[in-house]
């Protein structure tokens, strides 16, 4: 550090200079210090010593070439930024793409140099470093325990399983010779792999792992490993539960229908992340970095000889690390923070291992609901009667219900939220085995409840007839009175004016003059019969023998006619001799 008293000597004899001689007075005066000039100016305009009095350029930082501007400088740094590859580099280099600029006339040819173009993009934050630095990004926070859980895989980089039992990957000296063939078989399709599954509770950083030997990640591992870690447990793990949000990335394995057949049973909504956008799930992927570090580093040393094994061993130095080691942001236990969570926000699963996983192939499933407010779904029967909106006939969507064996899942459109319903409770066999809600034959009757349909039914007749109750409405239409009183349903047609219509000329049809329609005659036995009903008695033997020997081909509708009034007139001479 400079004395202040030796700094004010050097202010003092640059002051005093003489006009030209300035800056060879500062030179000598900064070697004497053993500093350089421009330390020397810095330091005692610092300490308020010494001030040369310019004024800054009012241009001071701006683009002083002729022909460009920035809107060209931003042209040459696109064709530099079009050169960045997937791994985050931008490998053209300045005076390359200035030679592409000038040569396609986008820039004047001799005016800017690389230096100048780095210097003047670092300006407007369109150098390299500002283009590939991370991008902004936003802290999230969940409510409580259980609230939103990570998920996320890796391959376990040093270790995989071979008939001897855990091997290690040596990258530098397993490569080396047939480098070639031998990172082939590698990254050989199908064949088997140590897949690393890691699950975070995103409030506490409680952390969940388990190991699959499978060729790759599938549904298939990701509905297993979740029914393991969400189901409770019986090697003192606290942990388990289903939580309300699962954070996931872009898999294939998450957009199978199956997986997302499974996390809906279980009303788990899925939140994915853009790809690449690690930052999303970054709890989950330190949790990955911190089993690397504190169990798999150990396998070195105390190597696993099975599958099995190295889950059980996993295991027991998860729930280690859950319970000793403390969290960088709540300084709490893993563990320990994770039992404050209350019973409303625990949610336990209730069926088997093997039930759960399979919710991944049993999706829901359309019922009919019957007359008596009820849906028959796997064999159980349940009551619908009190949820509003339903009716008979009408087709709900059901599902199992995973937390409670003795109800289920139910909703009326895909909209709406589930609505959880009982089954319904019966009386033993040796009683019939009857619903308990069923009324007794002879001891009351109690009516089913009226649709939405029925109630609206019910109103718009008792509009039609101005009554204040059902009762009243259905004696006035038993009376045939006028429904609506006062309204004339044909009041439009009667006040229509219609329009006047020209009168359109014709031609005339031409009808024969008479027209003779030949009636096919009535069988004998089908005129006996006519005759009988219009005399109102049947024929006597010789009124039928007569009819019979004249008429046996047939009679026609006339000669019946005729016939009748023979019999008439017979039976009124017949009536008049008896006088």
């Amino acid at each position: 550090m400079i004395r202040e008293s030796a700094l004010s000597e050097a202010a003092a004899a640059i002051r005093s200079a003489r006009h030209g001689e300035r800056v060879t007075v500062a030179s000598a005066q900064a070697e004497m210090l053993g500093i350089k000039v421009g330390t020397l100016y810095r330091q005692l305009k610092t300490s308020g010593l010494y001030d040369s009095g310019r004024k800054k350029r009012a241009d001071r930082g701006d683009l002083r070439l002729e022909g460009i501007s920035d809107d060209d400088l931003m042209n040459v740094a696109s064709l530099m930024f079009t050169s960045m590859r997937n791994q985050g580099r931008i490998i053209m280099p300045a005076d390359v793409a200035i030679e592409i600029a000038e040569s396609n006339n986008m820039i004047p040819s001799g005016v800017l140099t690389p230096d100048t173009l780095n210097r003047h993009l670092r300006r407007l934050q369109a150098d390299k470093r500002s283009l590939l630095a991370a991008e902004p990004h936003t802290k999230l926070r969940s409510l409580h325990p259980n609230h939103v859980h990570q998920l996320d895989y890796s391959v376990g980089i040093q270790w995989y399983l071979d008939k001897k039992g855990l091997g290690e990957h040596n990258m530098a000296t397993d490569n080396y010779k047939n480098k070639s063939d031998n990172l082939a078989k590698l990254v050989e399709v199908g064949k088997p792999k140590l897949i690393r599954c890691v699950l975070t509770d995103h409030f506490t950083g409680l952390i969940f792992i388990r190991y699959y030997y499978v060729p790759g990640e599938s549904a298939r591992m990701a509905i297993d490993f979740l029914a393991h870690a969400w189901r409770e447990k019986d090697d003192g793990n606290p942990f388990h539960g289903v939580p309300k949000i699962l954070m996931i990335d872009k898999t294939g394995a998450h957009r199978d229908s199956g997986f997302l057949a499974f996390l809906d049973a279980l009303d788990v909504r899925p939140e994915d992340h853009a790809a690449g956008n690690s930052k999303a799930n970054g709890q989950v992927e330190c949790a990955q970095r911190m089993v690397e570090q504190r169990i798999e580093s150990r396998l070195r040393i105390s190597p696993a000889k099975s599958l099995e094994e190295l889950n059980e061993v996993a295991a027991l130095e998860c729930r280690k690390l859950n319970a000793t080691l403390r969290h960088s942001r709540h300084r709490q236990t893993r563990a320990g923070l994770w039992q404050i969570i209350r019973p409303e926000e625990l949610r336990t699963i209730a069926v088997s291992h093997k039930d759960l996983l399979a919710l991944a192939n049993k999706s829901s499933r359309m019922q009919k609901v019957h007359g008596d407010y009820s849906i028959r779904f796997e064999g159980n029967i349940y009551r619908v009667g009190d949820i509003s909106g339903i009716a008979p006939r009408m087709k709900v969507e059901v599902r199992r219900n995973v937390f409670s064996i003795d109800t289920v899942q139910m909703r009326v459109s895909p909209d709406e939220p589930w609505i959880e319903i009982s089954q319904e409770k019966r009386l033993p066999d040796m009683q019939g085995a009857f619903p308990v809600s069923a009324q007794v034959i002879g001891e009351g009757h109690q009516s089913a409840k009226a649709t939405e349909a029925m109630q609206h039914s019910k109103a718009m007749t008792r509009a039609a007839y101005n009554t204040e109750t059902d009762r009243e409405a259905e004696n006035a239409r038993k009376r045939r009175e006028k429904p609506f009183a006062g309204v004339d349903a044909f009041k439009s047609s009667r006040d229509f004016n219609h329009p006047d219509y020209m009168k359109r000329r014709g031609t005339e049809v031409d009808l024969p003059s008479s027209m003779n329609i030949d009636l096919k005659p009535m069988t004998f036995i089908d005129a006996a019969i006519t005759i009988n009903k219009r005399l109102g008695r049947s024929l006597t033997g010789r009124e039928y023998a007569s009819l019979e020997s004249s008429y046996s081909d047939g009679m026609t509708a006339e000669q019946i006619e005729s016939w009748l009034e023979d019999c008439r007139s017979n039976e009124q001479r017949a009536q008049l001799r008896a006088v």
